[in-house]
């Protein structure tokens, strides 16, 4: 006997989330983000028997999409990317630590200073680790007046090499959140002697 055939309408949807250039009706870019769907039947045929299945080309049913501008959010993202290759690049000592004293980041030249590698994990380090222990003194004093008034300048040194100390002038600022709370302390400090060139070569 022939077999019944059962014909049917399958429906899929597929979710595609995208950020890219949307060039406006003015000509101006903007940088757009969001999902577009994409709906598509399927015409398929089924045998009495349950075992075979004919698929057809699909046809799209409809697509549509929910965007919103976020060109703000990327331009901020490009100009902090361009600071911190800015601060990458510095020949002064750029860092930043936890109020606790736990290093957060610091730059391509105190990485040198410190002979470590581009991409060595620093977030176990601390702020002694950084400086002799006569500057560790000095900074205990030190960051209490960062926190309450925001700024702190004076002369210290980093260690280099071998426990190599390298004299420097610091200036230590305090940057707070929203909430006025303390999110972060930078450090920059400049050499003001020429002994580092020979490190450096």
């Amino acid at each position: 006997p022939r077999s019944t055939l059962f014909p049917y309408t399958t429906l899929f949807r597929s979710v595609i989330e995208i950020e890219t250039r949307f060039v406006t009706k003015n000509g101006s870019t903007i940088w757009v983000e969001g999902n577009s769907t994409c709906e598509v039947a399927r015409s398929e045929v089924l045998t009495g028997r349950g075992i075979f299945r004919s698929v057809t080309q699909g046809k799209v049913l409809s697509r549509r999409g929910i965007f919103h501008d976020v060109t703000e959010r990327k331009q901020a993202e490009a100009e902090r990317a361009r600071l911190l290759a800015i601060l990458e690049e510095a020949p002064d000592f750029i860092g930043t630590t936890t109020p606790e004293g736990k290093v957060m980041w610091i730059n391509r030249a105190w990485r040198r200073l410190r002979n470590l590698e581009e991409k060595s994990d620093v977030s176990l380090m601390r702020t002694i680790d950084l400086y002799p222990e006569w500057v560790n003194q000095i900074l205990e004093e030190a960051i209490p007046t960062v926190i309450s008034s925001g700024i702190w300048k004076g002369e210290a040194a980093l260690l280099g090499p071998n426990g190599r100390e390298v004299p420097v002038s610091q200036t230590i600022a305090a940057h707070r959140d929203e909430s006025g709370n303390i999110a972060y302390l930078s450090t920059r400090s400049e050499e003001h002697t020429s002994e580092l060139q020979s490190l450096r070569h």
